[in-house]
This record gives C-alpha cells, sequence and structure tokens, in this order.
C-alpha cells in the first residue's frame, strides 16, 4: 500500500477553472520582533462559470536545527468568484503560528527564510513567496502565542468577456 494519501489535504472539485498570479509581500525582510507577515495574492476565476475557491496558505521553514513540517497551513480563505473575476486575497499571518518548541522546551521564532506557498491544495502550489526573518531569535510568552491568522477578499474586478 503507497505510503502517500489518495487526496491531498484541501482537495476539492469545482466545475470552473482558478488563476492565481502576483504573490506579494510588503517586504522581503523582517525582523523576529515583528508581530506578522502580511502575503496577498490574486485570484481569477478563468473557466465559464460561477465557483468557489478555498485559497489556502502553507509556511515552509527549514532554517532550524529540528525536523519541522515540510508545509504547515497557517490560513485559508473561501471565495466565490463570477466568470473573469478576480479578487486579491491578504492573509496576515502571526508570526507566533512559525514558531516552535527549540531543544530548551522554548516557544520561539529564530531568523532565517520562511517561504510561504499560496495553493488550492497541499499538492497544487500555484504561487510562492520567500520572507527573510532576521534578528536574534526570540522567545515568545504565553500570552503572544497565536494559532489562527486571518485573511480577507478585497473589492473584486471583473474582466470583460467576448
Amino acid at each position: 500500500m503507497p505510503a502517500t494519501p489518495l487526496f491531498p489535504f484541501g482537495h476539492g472539485l469545482t466545475y470552473t477553472t482558478f488563476a492565481y498570479a502576483n504573490a506579494t509581500a510588503p517586504e522581503d525582510q523582517i525582523g523576529t520582533d515583528e508581530e506578522t507577515i502580511s502575503i496577498g495574492v490574486e485570484v481569477t476565476n478563468t473557466g465559464s462559470l460561477v465557483g468557489d475557491e478555498v485559497v489556502q496558505l502553507y509556511a515552509s521553514t527549514r532554517a532550524t536545527g529540528l525536523t519541522r513540517p515540510t508545509e504547515q497551513l497557517v490560513g485559508f480563505l473561501r471565495l466565490r468568484l463570477k466568470p473573469g473575476e478576480t479578487a486579491e486575497v491578504h492573509f496576515d499571518v502571526p508570526l507566533a503560528l512559525i514558531a516552535y518548541l527549540d531543544e530548551e522546551r522554548r516557544f520561539v521564532v529564530e531568523s532565517g527564510t520562511v517561504e510561504f506557498l499560496v495553493a488550492s491544495s497541499s499538492d497544487d502550489i500555484r504561487a510562492r513567496r520567500s520572507v527573510t526573518l532576521h534578528g536574534p531569535t526570540r522567545e515568545l510568552a504565553r500570552h503572544e502565542r497565536r494559532f489562527v491568522s486571518s485573511a480577507s477578499r478585497s473589492a473584486a474586478s471583473t474582466a470583460t468577456q467576448t
């Protein structure tokens, strides 16, 4: 029996197609003392029918000396788009979501590169954006821990179909 799942996390079927473009972050580098990282992406319904899409944001960090998940879901937002309609999706990800327990059992954020993967499912990565964290390793106090991100959709635009 293969070790791969029958369907990837976030897998879903739709009667239309979607395109992802322009993954953005306001800065290429931020300090470990910051509270959040903002990631944005444009999603367009490229099909001929109204459809729903769950935009998923994963984080991948490999800077630590410890084994970490290859990808970690840090945000998602469900969209309903008309044919030709584009929406800009924004995720505000608390740095606490990419923190981990170090060897001394402290909850920390450390410097290194974090790759954000915008996806339709865990194996359907549509856009990538890397952000470098710099500064000293930061230990998070209990009250600083966060386990959810926020996501929002900006006003959509509609392309004229001819």
